[in-house]
């Protein structure tokens, strides 16, 4: 591969990571109309599901698939540049799996051009099953991959009366990801501490604390702290025959990943609708310009799991045509003249935040402060004791996992 077309594939990757983020923070921005409720769901995840769904798609309806993913100026590029991006992704130290699949009706003729490009740049492998006879069988196959592909944690994306004799096509992704943190914290310095709700009332949360050096950022609304994961695995330490302590760094496969967490937490007199409002990647990508310091720590454990449907949001987002059984064009799918449309969009995800790191998984059917960069005396405070937003990204490709928010951690 010469030079000029390395990159090309460098910029195509950036502007599909850079366009799948902005459409997931403007679905966030649907989703945290409704007041009140914890949010949280896989940016990747949706973005890898409609993805494909464009593969198949011509005409209009491709049209304003791409345009909610931003990805418009990639035209047909943007498959190998999903591939890439794939490729690109390291793992090492963290677990990270990401796994699409078609679901078929048995006899129903999907184009092979179709099939091989899922094939090849989302490795969606096709399984049939017998939705016209035996839907809830076919149901249960899906819930079943989709689960083992979590490690239990979404055992239930499609319910019951979702799938018909009717259904012809289900395309899904899950996605699951494990992560220690680099610098944990110590469970016996977790106690229960007041959490400020939205509507003034306080419960009581297990927070947990710790004092180190982090990414972090001070604005006049908000405060920022990036926690990353570690990125390889702990040394090996050994006592060998001379008597000698040994620490081995093992060997990652690609050198280890580059993930973190972070929180925005806004100020005490700022409500957290307002830095919704705000939210965009041009304003994240600001807030992300963070410096290195000693902070003070205090993030509540907190576990959380959403489930919701999306074909009303994504209509607000311009993707109409899909779902329009007169307008819908999926001629790139197959050649059948009944047609293909989309009856609706299924997603649901869950996060673990805990002294340990975090453990999350989705399914779907994207200023630095003042003197932070010389010695300080005393450590910034960062109590999140009130509704914050947070992510889990890649600080490499800069890709989106899992975004949401906390307005009660203990509901």
């Amino acid at each position: 591969m010469n030079r000029e077309s390395m990159r090309q594939q460098n910029d195509d990757c950036a502007t599909l990571v850079t366009g799948c983020n902005q459409f997931g923070l403007e679905l966030y921005q649907l989703l945290a109309q409704t007041p009140g409720e914890n949010i949280v769901f896989s940016p990747s995840s949706l973005a890898s599901v409609l993805a494909m769904t464009l593969a198949g798609a011509d005409g209009k309806t491709a049209a304003e698939i791409a345009a909610a993913l931003n990805v418009t100026p990639l035209e047909e590029r943007v498959h190998e540049a999903y591939r890439q991006l794939q490729a690109k992704t390291k793992t090492g130290g963290i677990e990270l799996r990401s796994a699409n699949r078609l679901w078929g009706q048995t006899g129903y003729q999907i184009l092979p051009e179709f099939l091989a490009l899922t094939d090849r740049c989302y490795q969606a492998g096709l399984a049939k099953v017998d939705f016209q006879t035996q839907s809830e069988q076919a149901r249960q196959a899906i819930n079943t991959w989709v689960a083992e592909q979590t490690a239990g944690k979404i055992s239930e994306l499609i319910g019951q009366g979702l799938l018909s004799a009717e259904s012809r096509l289900v395309l899904t992704n899950a996605i699951y990801f494990l992560g220690s943190w680099e610098n944990k914290f110590k469970p016996e310095r977790t106690s229960d501490a007041p959490f400020y709700l939205a509507s003034g009332e306080t419960v009581a949360v297990p927070m947990m604390r710790q004092t180190t050096s982090f990414q972090y950022g001070e604005f006049d609304d908000l405060q920022v702290l990036e926690m990353p994961y570690r990125g390889k695995l702990p040394f090996h330490c050994y006592v060998n025959e001379e008597g000698e302590f040994i620490a081995q760094e093992p060997e990652s496969p690609d050198g280890g990943s580059d993930f973190a967490m972070v929180v925005l937490l806004p100020r005490a007199e700022v409500e957290l609708a307002e830095i919704e409002r705000r939210l965009s990647d041009e304003s994240l990508q600001s807030w992300l310009k963070t410096g290195y310091c000693k902070v003070q720590v205090s993030l509540p454990r907190f576990k959380l799991h959403a489930g919701c449907q999306l074909s009303e949001p994504l209509k607000r987002l311009g993707v109409t045509q899909a779902f329009n059984p007169a307008t819908a064009d999926f001629s790139r799918i197959t050649s059948d003249p009944e047609g293909l449309y989309v009856s609706e969009i299924v997603h649901q995800a869950m996060v673990d935040v805990n002294e340990e790191g975090t453990e999350a998984a989705a399914a779907t059917g994207v200023l630095m402060v003042a003197g932070c960069a010389r010695e300080v005396e005393m450590p910034k405070e960062f109590r999140a004791d009130r509704p914050f937003l947070f992510l889990i990204y890649d600080r490499d490709t800069k890709s989106i996992y899992f975004l949401g928010r906390v307005v009660n951690p203990v509901e």
